[in-house]
């Protein structure tokens, strides 16, 4: 059993404890990723709300399938939940049976919080200027360099994962996807769907990130990166922004991690 924890300290997790008997530590909005009590291999992504217990956000196979509210004692062991600290370093516990372990694994360059002894170099691009140009220019989406290997992993590596990537300036239900790398000469355009339920929702800051991630994994599956004349393999991209250069174009900047 871990010892009483101060009030003063519930939410302090700049020096993150190694185990807590339960996740009243977790602030809201907290993420676990789980799979479901069914063993069907569907995993299911549940956040903290304020009453202190968990509800899920997505993806759902069957909403029957999904309990509507859990508490932490529900769930299995393996799953995983992550939340920020103040400081903006990404702080993830696995479950267990008598309660949730810090898990410590690699360092890489994450959202807010990059070690500085990692640095990543941008891979050289064309700009897009091809489509219709907007009349105001729309801030870009930041993701502070996440490597994309653990986005496509667990897209809750990726900071207010559930929060909509867009607002109502991008109304179009489409927008398309662009690469243009000089240096490997690619060219790439692939269009997504961004708004759903006659565009109600708009697509979250974790699925976008997840989707640029697996279109370049696929891409790269059939065309070699290069980054100044040397091959570059998918573990050592990252996620730095996510551009609208016009109308219906996202463009992402892409680093590569130094060796």
């Amino acid at each position: 059993m871990s010892d009483p924890i101060p009030p003063s300290q519930l939410y302090d997790f700049n020096d993150p404890r190694p185990f807590y008997d339960d996740d009243s530590a977790f602030p809201e909005g907290a993420n676990v990723l789980c799979t479901d009590a069914a063993n069907t291999g569907f995993e299911f992504y549940y956040s903290k709300g304020a009453c202190g217990r968990w509800y899920p956000t997505c993806p759902f196979p069957s909403p029957e399938r999904v309990d509507p509210w859990l508490s932490g004692a529900d769930f299995k062991d393996g799953s995983f939940a992550t939340f920020f600290n103040e400081v903006g370093n990404r702080i993830k516990y696995v479950k267990e049976a008598q309660g949730w372990r810090l898990h410590l694994e690699a360092q890489t360059v994450e959202e807010g919080g990059s070690p500085p002894s990692v640095t990543y170099e941008i891979l050289s691009q064309t700009p897009y200027t091809n489509g219709q140009r907007l009349h105001t220019v729309l801030p870009t989406i930041n993701y502070h360099g996440i490597r994309l290997i653990d986005i496509l992993e667990d897209k809750t590596i990726v900071r207010d994962v559930d929060a909509p990537a867009y607002g109502e300036e991008v109304k179009s239900p489409k927008l398309s996807l662009r690469f243009q790398l000089r240096d490997s000469g690619i060219e790439y355009a692939h269009q997504f769907n961004v708004r759903f339920k006659k565009e109600r929702n708009i697509i979250k800051r974790g699925d976008l990130a997840q989707h640029i991630a697996k279109e370049m994994h696929i891409h790269m599956g059939h065309t070699p990166l290069l980054h100044q004349g040397n091959l570059v393999t998918f573990d050592r991209l990252v996620l730095v922004h996510v551009a609208i250069p016009c109308k219906g174009s996202i463009q992402p900047e892409i680093g590569v991690l130094c060796e």
